[in-house]
C-alpha cells in the first residue's frame, strides 16, 4: 500500500492500483466487574434508544432520501436493476395489500423458497410491514437435494398460506413434493407447471390501503418478523422466532461497532 496525489492506494496481485477509503469502526469500551468468587462480569456500552418496528426505517429513508437506491441486482446482461426508497415503499404498500387480500395474518403466514433478489426484499417487507410473519427456506433445501424431506419438514411445521419463488420452474419439483393445495403460491419470472399459482404482479394490483394501514398500525415490537429454520445438521430443521425488536437491536448493534455504516449508507 501507498500514497499516491494524497490518496491511499492498494495494489492487487496483478499490480493493478485501487483507492482505499478509511472505515470508522467503533472503539468499544467494556466494563469489568470482579467478584470474590472469581466471576468476572463483562458489560459493553449499551444500546441507547431505537426504532422498534423494522420498516420504521424504511418509512423514514423514502421520506427523507426518496430517490437514494436501496435495493440493486444485476440482470442476466449485466445491468444494474435499482429499486428507490420511495419507490420500495410504495411496492411493499400494494404488495401488503394484496397480503391482506389474499387472508395472510400473524397465524397464515408467507413461506419463501428462493434465494436473495429485490422481489424477494419486498415481498418480505411487505409482510413485515402488515405483521405477517415470513419463513426464508434456503434454496439449498429445494435444489441441492434428491429428496425434500426437510423442506417437507418445515412446511408442515410453518404451516404457510402462501409460498414466494422468483423462478417457478426451478422450484417446480420440490413444490409439487410439499405442497398440499392449502396453499397459493406466487412467482415472478416463470410459473411452475401444474400448479395452481399466481404471478408477483397480480398480488401486487390490489387496491385499497385502509387495511394495510390499520394493520400496521397493530405491529408492535414484540411482533414475529420472520422464522428462521437452522440448518437441521443435528436432525430436521427449527424454527427460530425473530421479532421487529430483536431485528432492530440488532441493527443498532452493527452500527455501534460500525459507525461507518450510518455514515455511508450502503445499497443493498
Amino acid at each position: 500500500m501507498h500514497i499516491e496525489q494524497g490518496k491511499t492506494m492498494h495494489r492487487t496481485p496483478s499490480g493493478a492500483k485501487r483507492p482505499v477509503r478509511p472505515v470508522h469502526v467503533a472503539s468499544l469500551v467494556s466494563r469489568f466487574d470482579y467478584r470474590d468468587n472469581r466471576i468476572i462480569y463483562v458489560e459493553s456500552q449499551p444500546l441507547g434508544e431505537y426504532e422498534l418496528r423494522l420498516t420504521d426505517r424504511l418509512e423514514f429513508w423514502a421520506r427523507a432520501t426518496p430517490d437514494r437506491v436501496f435495493l440493486a441486482q444485476r440482470t442476466h446482461g449485466g445491468d444494474w436493476q435499482t429499486t428507490t426508497y420511495s419507490e420500495c415503499l410504495t411496492r411493499v404498500r400494494r404488495l401488503a395489500a394484496g397480503l391482506l387480500r389474499r387472508g395472510l395474518s400473524k397465524e397464515k403466514p408467507l413461506m419463501i423458497l428462493s434465494g436473495n433478489s429485490i422481489e424477494h426484499a419486498l415481498v418480505a417487507l411487505a409482510a413485515t410491514y402488515v405483521g405477517i410473519p415470513y419463513a426464508p427456506v434456503s434454496p439449498a433445501y429445494s435444489l441441492a437435494v434428491n429428496e425434500f424431506r426437510a423442506l417437507a419438514h418445515v412446511r408442515d411445521n410453518f404451516q404457510p398460506s402462501i409460498v414466494f419463488v422468483d423462478d417457478g420452474k426451478r422450484f417446480e419439483s420440490a413444490l409439487k413434493a410439499i405442497c398440499r393445495g392449502e396453499e397459493e403460491i406466487v412467482f415472478h419470472s416463470s410459473a411452475p407447471d401444474g400448479l395452481p399459482c399466481i404471478s408477483l404482479s397480480d398480488l401486487e394490483t390490489s387496491a385499497g390501503f385502509s387495511k394495510v394501514e390499520q394493520a400496521n398500525g397493530h405491529v408492535g415490537p414484540d411482533a414475529v418478523a420472520k422464522v428462521l429454520y437452522t440448518s437441521g445438521s443435528t436432525g430436521l430443521p427449527k424454527g427460530v422466532i425473530t421479532t421487529h425488536r430483536m431485528l432492530c437491536g440488532n441493527q443498532t448493534m452493527i452500527s455501534h461497532a460500525l459507525p461507518c455504516l450510518a455514515e455511508d449508507p450502503p445499497v443493498l
